[in-house]
């Protein structure tokens, strides 16, 4: 027999994990008065079916002992054995049809043939028909005195509602971590198998809180004949990644760093780590991580949270469609390594943490250090943004001063308290910024957002002057017209480019399609082509991080501008309109008199059309 069989719980004392369950049949049994119909519901492996057992017993039992079943009397030892007419267990996944259930109907008018009570346990009762179940709710409302139906369901949702209330439900919880590691404990000692001191709670965390599947693993490592019973043998057997690999990627993931986190997902599953158990084991962590981190400090996760909040509730949620799009895909390694790669990508490094800087783990250390003490001092750099622009520019100005490093955070020496403001900064938003034909020249740098809401007639024949350049060569940048390094510093830019990228990969792509305007007198411009890459720039929890690349890469003290330099050609639609719009646009326009177009598709306009 399985050892699962073997410990399988004979009265209501020895069930695991349903105290409350056991206390309210227990005074039913003693009282010898059981209810007509009971709904057991709850995961695999909890308990439902033992139970169900035990109370039939407990019902018949001719010597019960306080409402316990003695387990030795002809009655018992007939429901034991299966041999008892009157307690029939009936399997619903296979006898789910509208005869099975008449032919209950027509029996239960019979007395128990040697029993107190006639009991009928029905297995898996989500899988009857509707047919089934419309001819079981007659005889279900008004049995006759002497029959007791038990029905087990993993799907109580599935129960119509009109079953659900003529039945006492009993909720079958998930057997606690700590609970399941001692009955695993019990049951080894009972074997007299000796075992390493992780190997019970291991088995407990991966079992999801079912006894049958915690034994069943037992079992399994059991007969593997290795004494004592090592936790490197069971991670091996249930395809577990090894703590090293796991502890890697969770770095990696914290660090928001794509590099790492594939060659952490290589090697563990080079070692054998099987996706599905990763993915679960991940998600465990994750939860436990995010729970942490807003302060639950019930349960502290078995590696260092690097991430903040939002990175592990990004991980969480891969792990969640992993596991719902693990059936249908022939590559979980690949779907593995995809979800996480884009959770990383959503993810938004915590650079302006002073705590992970001050511990000197995770890139831009350094950077982030230096911009820190310059901030302290009063010499903060950063990107001019207009505060009184914005709709509740005083919440945001105190921000800024609180990223910046100049003003007094409200909870006093709180490293989390600077974290949480830079998050809280992005969610305040700028006013749009209207540039006319005759300002637009002029920096947008020190006037909240780059334009993007304007008219077309506002930017229509906007010129960058005689410095401008068709950049052609930058990637996403075709035909573009940026204005060009003035001192020619292009190697020094680059130098630039390397070392915001070491601190912030996400700001370095970003880096990668602007520009260098000017670079002189410890004043660096850097030009921005889109309304995304300015509005990355111009972020303040990036402002410590540009500032100290460019004292780095300067050798100085040197203050960084963020310039708006797009060309309208691209982004606005003024050569359409005046080369002739759609009649669709010109439709809308006559309907809606005094609306803005600030935006239109190209027309793919072939020869015939």
């Amino acid at each position: 027999m399985a050892l699962y069989q073997d410990y399988r719980s004979a009265t209501f004392a020895q069930l695991v994990g349903q105290d409350h369950i056991a206390a309210a049949l227990l005074a039913q049994a003693k009282a010898g008065k059981p209810a007509h119909a009971y709904l057991f519901a709850g995961i695999r492996g909890t308990g439902k079916t033992s139970t169900a057992r035990i109370l039939a017993r407990a019902i018949n039992c001719l010597s019960p002992v306080d409402g316990e079943p003695c387990n030795r009397c002809t009655a018992c030892v007939e429901i034991l054995a299966g041999a008892c007419v009157d307690v029939l267990e009936i399997d619903a996944a296979s006898n789910r049809g509208i005869d099975e259930i008449r032919d209950i109907r027509d029996k239960v008018r019979y007395r128990p043939a040697s029993a107190r009570f006639k009991v009928y346990i029905i297995d898996e009762a989500h899988m009857l028909t509707d047919a089934a179940w419309n001819a079981f709710l007659k005889t279900l409302e008004e049995p006759p005195e002497h029959v007791v139906f038990i029905m087990a369901t993993t799907e109580p949702h599935k129960i119509p509602e009109t079953v659900r209330s003529r039945a006492q439900r009993f909720d079958f919880w998930k057997v606690a971590p700590s609970v399941l590691s001692a009955h695993l404990a019990y049951v080894a000692g009972q074997e007299k198998v000796a075992a390493d001191s992780d190997v019970f709670p291991l088995i407990a965390a991966v079992s999801g809180g079912s006894v049958r599947d915690a034994i069943s693993i037992l079992d399994q490592l059991i007969s593997s004949g290795e004494r004592p019973l090592a936790g490197s043998t069971l991670r091996k057997q249930l395809g577990m990644a090894d703590p090293a690999i796991m502890q890697q990627l969770l770095a990696g993931l914290g660090r928001s760093d794509p590099a790492a986190v594939v060659a952490a997902l290589d090697a563990a599953f080079e070692a054998g780590a099987d996706p599905r158990q990763l993915i679960f084991d991940l998600a465990v962590f994750s939860r436990a991580a995010h729970k942490w981190i807003l302060g639950n400090k019930a349960g502290e996760p078995p590696f260092p949270a690097e991430g903040d909040a939002g990175c592990w509730l990004n991980v969480l949620a891969a792990c969640v469609e992993a596991q719902g799009m693990f059936r249908n895909s022939p590559d979980p390694a690949l779907l593995t390594e995809v979800l996480l790669l884009r959770a990383v990508a959503t993810t938004q490094p915590p650079f302006a943490s002073a705590a992970s800087a001050a511990s000197g783990s995770g890139p831009g250390e350094k950077l982030v250090a230096q911009a820190s003490a310059k901030g302290k001092a009063g010499a903060g750099h950063s990107v001019p943004l207009a505060a009184g622009s914005s709709p509740g520019s005083g919440t945001r100005s105190a921000l800024q001063s609180t990223v910046a490093g100049t003003g007094k955070d409200t909870d006093a020496g709180s490293e989390t308290g600077n974290a949480a403001a830079t998050a809280a900064l992005s969610h305040f938003p700028s006013s749009p910024v209207e540039i006319s034909k005759a300002d637009s020249a002029t920096p947008v740098s020190g006037q909240g957002e780059p334009p993007g809401s304007g008219t077309v007639g506002e930017f229509a024949g906007r010129d960058d002057g005689p410095a401008s350049v068709a950049s052609s060569s930058s990637s996403g940048l075709l035909g573009r017209r940026i204005p060009a390094v003035s001192d020619g510093g292009a190697e020094r830019w680059k130098q630039f480019c390397e070392a915001v990228g070491r601190g912030d990969r996400m700001l370095g792509g970003v880096l990668r399609d602007c520009r260098c305007l000017s670079w002189e007198d410890g004043r660096l411009v850097v030009g921005a082509p889109f309304t995304f890459h300015y509005q990355r720039l111009c972020d303040a929890a990036k402002l410590p991080v540009l500032t100290a690349a460019a004292t780095e890469t300067a050798g100085g003290t040197t203050e960084v501008e963020v310039q708006f330099c797009g060309d309208v050609e691209t982004q606005g639609s003024a050569r359409e309109v005046a080369a002739g719009r759609s009649p669709v646009t010109d439709s809308l326009l006559e309907a809606f008199p005094g609306s803005r177009l600030t935006g239109s598709r190209m027309q793919d306009k072939r020869d015939g059309d």
